[in-house]
């Protein structure tokens, strides 16, 4: 029984961690700048729903995380840019029965960083980037530990200075979301929406960042 009951944790806790940890909110543009510098600093919010059987019994999980993000990037020539981005993410989860009981509930912290490259097509009015961000985390999630973490956005944006970025993120923990971000100057407004069928679940992510600098 007691190897039992370690073997279920082992695979609740596998199913957890993909779950609960989040990439980051996107607070990025399609436009990529010539020789120069950029910082961005962000803080927004995550919400997470969905469902998964183990041994033919079925749980449905749900909750939320608040996170902070910051972004240093150098553009090359208006075609490419590289950058280093990362945040600090606190949570909390709770796991039910499908009779409502709770099976299990907690409070979780998480650190990650992401090491990225930025390739893109310019353009005056239009414009579109691949992003692509490799890199990994911790977490205090179950038994506590790092883990890898990968994703790639596919970015348009529109009019110069851009004031609209649309597109799509693509990663193996949140599978497919769009991306909307409004940009009034300094400020940015981001929306990303969507979820991974896979794993019966769906996030809907909602920011609010601040470019310090372009």
């Amino acid at each position: 029984m007691r190897l039992f009951r370690t073997a279920l944790i082992v695979i609740l806790s596998s199913i957890f961690l993909p779950l609960c940890v989040s990439t980051p909110i996107n607070y990025d543009t399609a436009r990529i700048p010539d020789g120069q510098a950029s910082l961005k600093v962000g803080a927004g919010a995550q919400g997470f729903k969905g469902s998964y059987t183990v041994c033919g019994s079925p749980y449905h999980y749900s909750g939320g995380e608040v996170r902070g993000d910051v972004q240093v990037g150098y553009g090359i020539r208006g075609m490419a840019e590289v950058g280093i981005q990362g945040g600090v993410a606190v949570g909390e989860y709770v796991d039910k029965r499908e009779n409502g009981t709770v099976a299990d509930s907690g409070v979780f912290l998480q650190a990650d960083a992401y090491p990225y490259l930025k390739v893109g097509i310019p353009g005056k009015r239009f414009r579109a980037t691949l992003k692509v961000a490799a890199g990994g985390g911790l977490t205090s999630l179950g038994e506590g530990g790092g883990y890898p973490m990968a994703y790639a956005d596919l970015l348009l944006g529109i009019e110069s200075p851009e004031v609209l970025t649309l597109g799509f993120r693509v990663s193996p923990i949140d599978g497919l979301l769009a991306i909307g971000s409004l940009h009034f100057g300094l400020y940015v407004l981001s929306v990303m929406a969507g979820g991974n069928p896979d794993l019966e679940g769906y996030t809907l992510y909602v920011g609010f960042g601040l470019a310090l600098w372009h």
